[in-house]
Protein backbone atom coordinates (compact mmCIF):
# COMPACT_ATOMS: atom_id res chain seq x y z
CA UNK A 1 0.00 0.00 0.00
CA UNK A 2 2.83 2.37 0.32
CA UNK A 3 4.71 1.80 -2.42
CA UNK A 4 1.43 2.40 -4.38
CA UNK A 5 0.99 6.22 -2.62
CA UNK A 6 4.53 7.16 -3.43
CA UNK A 7 4.24 6.39 -6.77
CA UNK A 8 0.20 8.37 -7.24
CA UNK A 9 1.61 10.53 -4.67
CA UNK A 10 4.37 11.62 -7.26
CA UNK A 11 2.33 11.38 -10.17
CA UNK A 12 -0.05 13.84 -8.35
CA UNK A 13 3.19 16.06 -7.02
CA UNK A 14 4.26 16.48 -10.97
CA UNK A 15 0.88 17.97 -11.60
CA UNK A 16 0.95 20.17 -9.41
CA UNK A 17 4.41 21.50 -9.60
CA UNK A 18 3.57 22.38 -12.93
CA UNK A 19 0.25 23.97 -12.18
CA UNK A 20 2.52 25.75 -9.62
CA UNK A 21 4.70 27.25 -11.78
CA UNK A 22 1.33 28.74 -13.33
CA UNK A 23 0.04 30.11 -10.16
CA UNK A 24 3.54 32.10 -9.60
CA UNK A 25 2.82 33.77 -13.72
CA UNK A 26 -0.50 34.72 -12.61
CA UNK A 27 -0.14 36.21 -8.97
CA UNK A 28 -3.29 38.03 -8.12
CA UNK A 29 -5.82 37.78 -5.41
CA UNK A 30 -5.72 35.00 -2.95
CA UNK A 31 -9.62 33.47 -2.46
CA UNK A 32 -10.48 29.78 -1.95
CA UNK A 33 -11.18 28.15 -5.49
CA UNK A 34 -14.53 27.60 -4.34
CA UNK A 35 -15.32 30.67 -3.75
CA UNK A 36 -13.72 32.26 -7.22
CA UNK A 37 -15.43 29.49 -9.22
CA UNK A 38 -18.67 30.00 -7.33
CA UNK A 39 -18.11 33.86 -8.45
CA UNK A 40 -17.34 32.50 -12.21
CA UNK A 41 -20.04 30.44 -12.80
CA UNK A 42 -22.96 32.84 -11.21
CA UNK A 43 -25.67 33.11 -13.15
CA UNK A 44 -25.08 30.29 -15.76
CA UNK A 45 -25.80 26.51 -16.16
CA UNK A 46 -23.00 25.62 -13.76
CA UNK A 47 -24.54 27.49 -11.31
CA UNK A 48 -27.10 25.18 -10.30
CA UNK A 49 -25.62 22.12 -11.54
CA UNK A 50 -22.57 22.03 -9.64
CA UNK A 51 -24.14 22.42 -6.36
CA UNK A 52 -26.63 19.73 -6.98
CA UNK A 53 -23.85 17.58 -8.45
CA UNK A 54 -22.04 18.00 -5.04
CA UNK A 55 -24.73 16.96 -2.93
CA UNK A 56 -25.67 14.22 -4.94
CA UNK A 57 -22.17 13.09 -4.57
CA UNK A 58 -21.91 12.61 -1.27
CA UNK A 59 -20.38 9.65 0.17
CA UNK A 60 -20.91 7.93 -3.16
CA UNK A 61 -18.29 6.08 -5.02
CA UNK A 62 -18.81 5.61 -8.89
CA UNK A 63 -16.82 4.34 -11.61
CA UNK A 64 -14.39 6.48 -12.57
CA UNK A 65 -11.84 6.81 -15.47
CA UNK A 66 -10.43 2.72 -14.53
CA UNK A 67 -13.91 1.41 -16.87
CA UNK A 68 -12.29 3.13 -19.70
CA UNK A 69 -8.39 2.52 -19.55
CA UNK A 70 -7.31 -0.44 -17.01
CA UNK A 71 -9.05 -3.03 -20.11
CA UNK A 72 -5.64 -4.25 -21.34
CA UNK A 73 -3.06 -3.32 -17.78
CA UNK A 74 -5.47 -5.41 -15.84
CA UNK A 75 -5.07 -8.42 -18.17
CA UNK A 76 -1.38 -8.15 -18.18
CA UNK A 77 -0.95 -7.06 -14.94
CA UNK A 78 -1.63 -10.47 -13.31
CA UNK A 79 0.20 -12.24 -15.91
CA UNK A 80 3.29 -10.34 -15.59
CA UNK A 81 3.29 -10.45 -11.78
CA UNK A 82 3.17 -14.30 -11.67
CA UNK A 83 5.52 -15.10 -14.68
CA UNK A 84 9.34 -14.39 -14.36
CA UNK A 85 9.00 -11.02 -17.03
CA UNK A 86 10.02 -7.69 -16.27
CA UNK A 87 8.01 -6.93 -13.62
CA UNK A 88 9.84 -9.64 -11.24
CA UNK A 89 12.68 -10.91 -13.16
CA UNK A 90 15.08 -7.49 -13.08
CA UNK A 91 14.29 -6.76 -9.25
CA UNK A 92 12.13 -3.68 -10.01
CA UNK A 93 9.36 -5.04 -9.69
CA UNK A 94 8.93 -5.57 -6.16
CA UNK A 95 9.40 -1.78 -5.64
CA UNK A 96 6.74 -0.30 -8.21
CA UNK A 97 3.09 -1.25 -7.87
CA UNK A 98 0.84 -3.07 -9.76
CA UNK A 99 -0.90 -2.47 -12.60
CA UNK A 100 -4.12 -3.05 -10.57
CA UNK A 101 -2.54 -1.09 -7.53
CA UNK A 102 -2.53 2.20 -9.39
CA UNK A 103 -5.32 1.92 -10.99
CA UNK A 104 -7.33 1.03 -7.35
CA UNK A 105 -5.71 4.18 -5.90
CA UNK A 106 -5.94 6.70 -9.18
CA UNK A 107 -10.12 5.41 -9.06
CA UNK A 108 -10.05 5.91 -4.60
CA UNK A 109 -7.85 9.41 -5.65
CA UNK A 110 -10.71 10.83 -7.86
CA UNK A 111 -14.19 8.95 -7.42
CA UNK A 112 -15.74 12.01 -5.98
CA UNK A 113 -14.35 14.47 -8.49
CA UNK A 114 -15.37 12.07 -11.25
CA UNK A 115 -19.11 11.92 -9.64
CA UNK A 116 -19.31 15.52 -9.88
CA UNK A 117 -18.11 15.81 -13.49
CA UNK A 118 -20.62 12.80 -14.67
CA UNK A 119 -23.49 14.18 -12.80
CA UNK A 120 -23.23 17.71 -14.62
CA UNK A 121 -22.74 15.51 -18.00
CA UNK A 122 -19.27 16.46 -18.27
CA UNK A 123 -18.35 12.50 -18.60
CA UNK A 124 -20.33 9.41 -19.11
CA UNK A 125 -20.15 6.39 -16.79
CA UNK A 126 -17.53 4.68 -18.49
CA UNK A 127 -14.90 8.08 -18.10
CA UNK A 128 -15.37 9.09 -21.75
CA UNK A 129 -15.70 13.22 -22.03
CA UNK A 130 -18.88 14.39 -23.46
CA UNK A 131 -17.88 17.51 -25.43
CA UNK A 132 -21.08 18.88 -26.28
CA UNK A 133 -21.98 19.67 -22.95
CA UNK A 134 -18.54 20.64 -21.95
CA UNK A 135 -18.34 23.02 -24.70
CA UNK A 136 -22.48 24.68 -24.36
CA UNK A 137 -21.45 25.18 -20.50
CA UNK A 138 -17.76 26.63 -21.16
CA UNK A 139 -19.57 29.02 -23.72
CA UNK A 140 -21.93 30.22 -20.87
CA UNK A 141 -19.26 31.52 -18.86
CA UNK A 142 -17.86 35.32 -18.85
CA UNK A 143 -15.69 35.99 -21.92
CA UNK A 144 -12.85 36.46 -20.14
CA UNK A 145 -12.98 33.13 -18.29
CA UNK A 146 -13.22 31.39 -21.86
CA UNK A 147 -10.27 33.56 -23.28
CA UNK A 148 -8.33 32.70 -20.02
CA UNK A 149 -8.55 28.68 -20.85
CA UNK A 150 -7.35 27.61 -23.54
CA UNK A 151 -5.84 24.77 -25.43
CA UNK A 152 -2.22 25.72 -25.44
CA UNK A 153 -2.23 26.43 -21.80
CA UNK A 154 -3.49 23.06 -20.83
CA UNK A 155 -1.00 21.50 -23.28
CA UNK A 156 1.85 23.42 -21.54
CA UNK A 157 0.74 22.55 -17.86
CA UNK A 158 0.62 18.94 -19.14
CA UNK A 159 3.75 18.44 -20.80
CA UNK A 160 5.60 20.63 -17.28
CA UNK A 161 3.98 17.42 -15.95
CA UNK A 162 5.41 14.83 -17.56
CA UNK A 163 8.30 16.76 -17.93
CA UNK A 164 8.78 16.68 -13.99
CA UNK A 165 7.45 13.19 -13.52
CA UNK A 166 9.78 12.34 -15.94
CA UNK A 167 12.62 13.69 -13.93
CA UNK A 168 11.70 11.53 -10.59
CA UNK A 169 13.98 8.20 -9.63
CA UNK A 170 10.86 6.10 -8.90
CA UNK A 171 9.97 6.58 -12.79
CA UNK A 172 13.12 5.61 -13.86
CA UNK A 173 13.43 2.57 -11.63
CA UNK A 174 9.95 1.48 -12.37
CA UNK A 175 10.39 2.09 -16.60
CA UNK A 176 11.27 -1.37 -16.71
CA UNK A 177 8.64 -2.56 -14.71
CA UNK A 178 5.56 -3.09 -17.04
CA UNK A 179 4.85 -4.62 -19.97
CA UNK A 180 4.15 -2.19 -23.20
CA UNK A 181 0.77 -2.85 -22.70
CA UNK A 182 0.70 -1.86 -19.30
CA UNK A 183 2.71 1.64 -19.79
CA UNK A 184 0.41 2.25 -22.72
CA UNK A 185 -2.10 1.95 -19.54
CA UNK A 186 -0.82 4.27 -17.46
CA UNK A 187 0.62 6.52 -20.23
CA UNK A 188 -3.44 6.89 -20.35
CA UNK A 189 -4.47 6.75 -16.80
CA UNK A 190 -1.60 10.06 -16.69
CA UNK A 191 -2.64 11.87 -19.23
CA UNK A 192 -5.87 12.02 -17.73
CA UNK A 193 -5.14 13.15 -14.41
CA UNK A 194 -2.67 15.11 -15.23
CA UNK A 195 -5.50 17.22 -18.27
CA UNK A 196 -7.73 17.00 -15.68
CA UNK A 197 -5.79 18.58 -12.91
CA UNK A 198 -4.09 21.09 -15.52
CA UNK A 199 -7.70 22.52 -16.49
CA UNK A 200 -9.01 22.86 -13.23
CA UNK A 201 -5.55 25.07 -12.61
CA UNK A 202 -5.91 26.89 -15.55
CA UNK A 203 -9.58 27.86 -15.08
CA UNK A 204 -8.78 28.63 -12.26
CA UNK A 205 -6.16 30.80 -12.89
CA UNK A 206 -8.73 32.58 -15.39
CA UNK A 207 -11.51 32.70 -13.07
CA UNK A 208 -8.91 34.81 -10.60
CA UNK A 209 -7.81 37.11 -13.46
CA UNK A 210 -11.76 37.72 -13.76
CA UNK A 211 -12.84 38.05 -10.63
CA UNK A 212 -9.55 40.73 -10.18
CA UNK A 213 -9.96 43.03 -13.46
CA UNK A 214 -14.13 42.61 -12.89
CA UNK A 215 -14.71 42.89 -8.92
CA UNK A 216 -11.40 43.23 -6.86
CA UNK A 217 -9.77 46.71 -8.95
CA UNK A 218 -12.84 48.80 -9.31
CA UNK A 219 -13.46 48.07 -5.49
CA UNK A 220 -9.66 49.25 -4.80
CA UNK A 221 -10.32 52.36 -6.94
CA UNK A 222 -13.64 53.42 -4.99
CA UNK A 223 -11.53 53.39 -1.65
CA UNK A 224 -8.55 54.96 -2.92
CA UNK A 225 -10.98 57.72 -4.36
CA UNK A 226 -12.86 58.05 -0.93
CA UNK A 227 -9.76 58.55 0.88
CA UNK A 228 -8.47 61.08 -1.30
CA UNK A 229 -11.70 63.10 -0.54
CA UNK A 230 -11.20 62.28 3.53
CA UNK A 231 -7.74 63.56 3.36
CA UNK A 232 -8.63 66.50 1.33
CA UNK A 233 -11.34 67.75 3.91
CA UNK A 234 -9.06 67.00 6.65
CA UNK A 235 -6.46 69.25 5.64
CA UNK A 236 -9.24 72.20 5.11
CA UNK A 237 -10.03 72.18 8.50
CA UNK A 238 -6.62 72.11 10.05
CA UNK A 239 -5.84 75.23 8.28
CA UNK A 240 -8.56 76.93 9.70
CA UNK A 241 -7.80 75.61 12.98
CA UNK A 242 -4.94 76.98 13.20
CA UNK A 243 -5.34 80.90 11.96
CA UNK A 244 -7.78 81.06 14.39
CA UNK A 245 -5.46 80.56 17.48
CA UNK A 246 -2.93 82.02 16.32
CA UNK A 247 -4.67 85.27 15.80
CA UNK A 248 -6.35 85.32 19.09
CA UNK A 249 -2.90 84.73 21.01
CA UNK A 250 -1.66 87.30 19.06
CA UNK A 251 -4.03 90.13 20.03
CA UNK A 252 -3.99 89.37 23.66
CA UNK A 253 -0.63 89.35 23.98
CA UNK A 254 0.45 92.69 23.00
CA UNK A 255 -2.33 94.46 24.88
CA UNK A 256 -1.12 93.15 27.90
CA UNK A 257 2.62 94.44 27.18
CA UNK A 258 1.26 97.92 26.00
CA UNK A 259 -0.24 98.49 29.57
Amino acid sequence: VHKMKVFITLLLASATMAMKDMEKEDGGICLDSDILGAICVAETPLAEKIPAAMEACVGQTVATMRQSTVGKGKGKGKGKGKGNGKGKGNGNGNACPSVDEIMAMVEQEFADDMCVLEQIGWIDAEGNEINATITADMEALPNEVQAGVTQEKIDQCVADAAAKWAEDPMAEQCADAYTDEEMQSLEEVFAHVVHYKCFTATFDAACKGFVQTAYIEPMMASLGNGNSNSNGNGSNGKGKGKGKGKGKGKGKGKGKGSA
